[in-house]
């Protein structure tokens, strides 16, 4: 087989993989969703939508308000909250992207400051 590489612009950085492809992380799942009243979370069950926990993807604020984020690597235990004795979240203001990559994700909680505030998650 033969392979034309291109020139390389030299100022930028390029990379040519031959021969190989991404790993196989099976069909991502998609949520697009909002928080109709703030105060009340919805929950994501990632596990279960994928029939395994997520390992990367992101969340998008598509406001108006911002997003209050907690994500649980088993299910039961959420980063701050009641469980943890802390309520440490992470806070989406609008049009910020968290990039989950990296992550054990079995499931997300997401509320709002503000009624009506949506937002997507795609997550592999």
């Amino acid at each position: 087989m033969n392979v034309e590489i291109p020139e390389i612009d030299m100022g930028t950085i390029k990379v040519l993989v031959v021969g190989s492809a991404a790993p196989d992380r099976g069909r991502p799942k998609v949520y697009e969703d909002t928080v109709d009243e703030a105060g009340t979370e919805n929950t994501h069950d990632v596990n279960e939508d994928l029939g395994r926990d997520g390992g990367d993807g992101y969340i998008v604020n598509d406001g108006p308000g911002l997003l209050l984020v907690r994500i649980s690597d088993d299910g039961v235990n959420y980063m701050g909250g009641e469980s943890t004795g802390s309520t440490d979240e992470a806070t989406m203001k609008v049009d910020e992207i968290m990039d989950l990559g990296g992550m054990t994700i079995d499931s997300i909680k997401i509320d709002a400051d503000t009624d009506d505030t949506a937002y997507r998650i795609l997550v592999i």
